[in-house]
């Protein structure tokens, strides 16, 4: 009952907002004339949502389906990383949220998986962020999102550019040193249910070419569930400095560590008793990130040079009781320590040239990638303890070297053939080189813990591929940010890490398990005018060789668990809207957007037990909407998020008996924020999923734990700020 009278509540809401704007709307069109001039650049630098310009110094983006988010302008709960909150404005994404705290980021888009962000380019000041772009492309690592001045999502012909993700690009932008001779200090800290706190400061210093960023984030807290406390600090250095010879240089260092109890997944029925209980009590996760980066500018005329090197040096480590949910975690019990070790570094280097072609304007795009990642992944049997004790205490599981090489070279041309009709058109070429040199060791115990065998074999294996990557688009102006555009691009995924080899008794990975190859299609129109935008459009994804899961059978034990295959091919066609109007009425201004999208996936072929079934982690609908007014020093902004019903294997099975896959009913709530600011001062307060809707989030086969991973129901917030000076 409690969910279909906030399901009714969440469709009244969405209604009133679209009414009130119609009516908003046609109050601004009369009063935009009115505007002086300084009003209309304070609209135009307001505005949340945009997208990418066609050219720029990071490459070419025409006939693309790109989207720009400006983070600081929202009143949402940035300094808790509340994500679901502050990425609604985007279309399409799909946020599984079993993370409350924001300390991981788990997006995804079009049918894929969220978990840990794997089917997305994931960069901040677009370097690499994750764990291994290649063999491990998981984000653990989450920018702290008071610091990030916008995000950039480039779908699908993003691999021509940055590589091959078949989910796109998302890039944090964040905050860069402003030059000049100004300085400025910020302060804030917050406080939130179940005894979370955190904290920052913001420092920054220019001197006439040359600017200086410094801030330091901690955070803490007890979590929504049992057995969820954790604690993160976070700093970031960023440098920049203009020479008189027109070089722009920008150097940035991150560093961030934290320490997390997990709360293991639920079964069915505990998840209907109580999604706030936790059965795991011993579990724990940490990380330590450090990524370090330097870009350079320089533009030769009509020639734009841009390099960017980085480095990752980077520890994910967990300990805990993975065997199945509905399975006793005994005490003083030995558990299973996971160990991963990454070390990256790479160039990327870009030349755009201007110029012009049969009297038309022209950019020819030519860039290229060396990669080099080593990676050690480590799988023990841990410490018998209830603590954060990361150490191995007793037998390897498996201890593996995972080199990863990439060279790749891209080209891409845009060329204006008339006022009105645009094309683009590129290719690149991956050569990658990935790899496992180790051991893996199967131990056999009963249930008391005694050895009774144990099987130790070598393994090596090298992967050696040459992928060629095309795309082509083309775009048709209107009129003055008025655009019809559409896109086609091959992608591709090789196997991870994960897929080669791990020790989970929740898991059985194929050993012949091959790459995924995709192509995705994007046709949509967009407008802009001042006040006022809108996007529409359509999409295709075609996946060959999709890797997913299976349930299976042991007929040994008569127990389930997860099979990773190649499990065949799959289709998403759907359509994405998305909608933002601004008004400014007397001493009011409204603020209200709407993003949405609809997708009808089907796997078209494979292993006989899928085909014809819904792929998992594709809801058929999603739908985010957020209005928000001001007036004075008040601003306060009521978001709504509502996704469909989806299965968490691509057996569509509706339960299973331990409770890493099923039906995930559809869920909507609504988060509330309002802000007050005076001079220096700032205060901000709001409440989270406020009619305290139960839902799944998602399931996991192995950590934070097996099973059911509930969203939070309802907390409470409060965030205060001072700038100093």
């Amino acid at each position: 009952m409690a969910q279909s009278v906030e399901s009714k509540f969440l469709i009244a809401y969405f209604l009133l907002v679209l009414s009130s704007t119609s009516l908003n709307a046609q109050r601004n069109d009369s009063l935009r004339l009115k505007k002086s001039l300084k009003e209309i650049q304070v609209t135009e630098e307001a505005k949340r949502q945009d997208k990418l310009r066609d050219v720029t110094q990071d490459g070419l983006n025409a006939a693309r389906k790109t989207e720009v988010l400006k983070l600081s302008n929202m009143n949402v709960n940035l300094q808790g990383n509340q994500a679901r909150a502050a990425l609604a404005g985007f279309t399409g994404l799909q946020i599984a949220e079993n993370d409350g705290n924001g300390l991981q980021l788990n997006i995804s888009t079009r049918g894929l998986n969220p978990n840990r962000s794997e089917h997305m380019n994931l960069r901040q000041n677009g370097v690499d962020m994750s764990a291994d772009a290649l063999g491990y492309p998981e984000s653990y690592y989450t920018p702290p999102l008071v610091l990030v001045d916008r995000i950039e999502w480039i779908k699908g012909a993003a691999s021509l550019q940055f590589g091959p993700q078949l989910g796109g690009l998302v890039n944090f932008v964040l905050k860069s040193p402003s030059l000049g001779t100004g300085f400025r200090l910020e302060a804030a800290t917050g406080l939130a249910s179940f005894n979370q706190a955190n904290g920052h400061l913001f420092f920054e210093k220019g001197w006439n070419k040359t600017g200086l960023l410094v801030f330091g984030q901690w955070r803490a807290g007890d979590g929504w569930r049992a057995n969820s406390q954790y604690r993160q600090g976070t700093a970031y250095l960023a440098f920049k400095h203009h020479t008189n010879r027109g070089w722009q240089w920008e150097a940035s260092y991150t560093y961030q560590r934290y320490l997390a109890q997990q709360s293991g997944g639920l079964t069915f029925a505990g998840f209907d008793e109580d999604p706030r209980q936790s059965v795991r009590s011993r579990n724990w996760f940490a990380i330590n990130w450090q990524l370090g980066s330097v870009q350079v500018n320089k533009s030769f005329g009509n020639l734009n040079y841009q390099g960017r090197t980085f480095l990752t040096l980077a520890q994910r480590q967990a300990v805990g009781n993975l065997s199945r949910i509905f399975e006793f975690d005994r005490p003083e019990s030995v558990r299973q320590l996971l160990d991963g070790r990454f070390f990256n570094i790479g160039h990327e280097s870009r030349l755009l040239w201007r110029h012009e072609l049969s009297g038309r304007p022209a950019f020819w795009l030519t860039g290229i990638r060396l990669y080099r990642g080593d990676a050690r992944q480590f799988q023990a049997e841990g410490s018998r303890g209830s603590d954060a004790n990361f150490s191995a205490v007793g037998d390897t599981l498996n201890d593996y070297q995972n080199p990863g090489r990439n060279v790749a070279f891209f080209t891409e041309y845009l060329w204006r053939i008339t006022s009105k009709w645009s094309a683009t058109a590129g290719l690149r070429r991956e050569q990658i080189r990935t790899g496992a040199d180790g051991f893996y060791q199967l131990l056999v115990r009963d249930d008391a813990g005694n050895l009774i065998s144990r099987l130790r074999q070598e393994d090596q294996l090298n992967r050696n591929r040459t992928v060629w990557l095309y795309g082509l688009g083309l775009s048709y102006q209107l009129g003055a940010d008025n655009e019809l555009y559409t896109s086609f691009c091959a992608n591709y995924r090789p196997v991870t890490f994960s897929d080669l080899r791990i020790v989970n008794p929740n898991f059985v990975t194929d050993s012949l398990i091959q790459d995924e190859r995709g192509w995705s299609f994007d046709l949509g129109w967009r407008r802009k005018k001042q006040s006022w935008r809108y996007e529409v459009s359509v999409f295709g994804l075609w996946y060959s060789n999709r890797i997913g899961t299976l349930i299976k059978l042991d007929p040994r034990v008569f127990t389930e668990y997860r099979f990773r295959t190649n499990i065949g091919g799959s289709r998403a066609v759907g359509a994405e809207f998305s909608a933002q109007v601004e008004n400014r009425i007397g001493a009011f201004k409204t603020d209200w957007f709407l993003s949405g999208s609809v997708n009808y996936a089907r796997y078209t072929g494979g292993v006989a037990e899928v085909v014809g079934n819904v792929v998992e982690y594709a809801p058929s609908w999603m739908l985010r909407s957020g209005f928000g007014i001001s007036w004075k020093k008040w601003q306060l902004m009521l978001i709504g998020s509502g996704t469909g019903s989806q299965y968490g294997d691509a057996t569509n099975a509706i339960q299973t008996v331990a409770a890493t896959s099923g039906y995930m009913p559809a869920w909507a709530v609504l988060d509330l924020s309002i802000r007050y600011e005076v001079k220096r001062f700032s205060v901000q307060a709001g409440i989270q999923n406020l009619a305290n809707h139960r839902y799944i989030s998602r399931f996991a086969g192995g950590y934070p734990g097996p099973g059911i991973l509930p969203g939070e129901g309802r907390s409470f917030w409060i965030n205060c700020g001072v700038r100093v000076l």
